[in-house]
């Protein structure tokens, strides 16, 4: 609130079990038009970060474990989460396959279903995250 950084620890957090998770990422290139010719010459300079949205259900679930059995109490932990403002570490095969370790919460977004008081449709929008080496070399 008073727009100050704080160190905090909290637990592991598993997302809820009707959660689906899709993954996309762009390659960082330009492309130049060829006169007179067909196509573009294309130049490739890397990767972006890996673009991720979670979505899933907020549902009543006793084998969460960590105690949060209804969908409110999931509810306030991804609102923590998403309060989060520095990365989020990560882990499942879904991640490491793509060699994603940590991720930072673009945005998250809560839905009610008509007719299902006791279930919530969520969604968050992600991005890969991880640190970036400097390496200064003395010249001398």
């Amino acid at each position: 609130n008073k727009g100050e950084l704080i160190d905090f620890n909290s637990q592991d957090f598993r997302l809820p079990i009707a959660s689906i998770i899709s993954f996309r990422r762009d390659k960082i290139m330009s492309t130049t038009k060829v006169n007179g010719g067909r196509g573009s010459v294309k130049e490739i300079y890397g990767f972006d970060d890996w673009q991720i949205t979670i979505n899933g259900f907020l549902i009543p679930d006793a084998s969460q474990p960590q105690g949060l059995k209804n969908p409110l109490q999931q509810e306030k932990e991804l609102i923590k989460w998403d309060n989060c403002a520095s990365r989020v570490d990560v882990f499942g095969e879904l991640f490491s396959v793509r060699g994603i370790k940590s991720l930072t919460i673009k945005g998250i977004n809560f839905e009610p279903l008509r007719g299902k008081p006791n279930i919530r449709a969520f969604t968050i929008n992600a991005l890969s995250d991880g640190p970036i080496e400097l390496d200064i070399k003395s010249w001398i």
